[in-house]
């Protein structure tokens, strides 16, 4: 039995049955009758697909959740920056209290946000 010299190559079928296709690959010298490779290869793939997805799905909603921080804040400074800096006698300490107190509001956004902090 010849051994392919290079894996499957990577395509836009199903995630289950690129992962199967990598592990069939990589059984091909172990597992001599295809149909019991391939099914292994399968039940294989479908079992880390089982494992990762969940994670993936975490970790999409956290990033979701960073990007829009990263917006609060984009607009945040944005708005600094329009505003220039404070007015001629204004007392320095109050305007860096305001200042730091909206970029404790940007950072950790709204209440009405689940799973936030207020």
């Amino acid at each position: 039995m010849s051994h392919p010299t290079s894996p499957p190559e990577v395509r836009s079928a199903a995630p289950v049955e690129q992962i199967a296709d990598t592990i069939n690959y990589v059984l091909l010298p172990v597992i001599a009758n295809r149909e019991v490779r391939q099914e292994t290869a399968r039940r294989a793939a479908t079992e880390v697909l089982e494992l990762i997805l969940p994670g993936l799905r975490i970790t999409a909603g956290l990033a979701r959740d960073a990007s829009v921080d990263v917006e609060r804040v984009t607009a945040l400074y944005e708005r600094w920056v329009k505003a220039g800096p404070p007015p001629l006698g204004a007392s320095m300490a109050r305007w860096w209290d305001q200042r730091l107190a909206e970029l404790h509001a940007a950072v950790l956004g709204t209440t009405d946000a689940p799973g936030r902090p207020s």
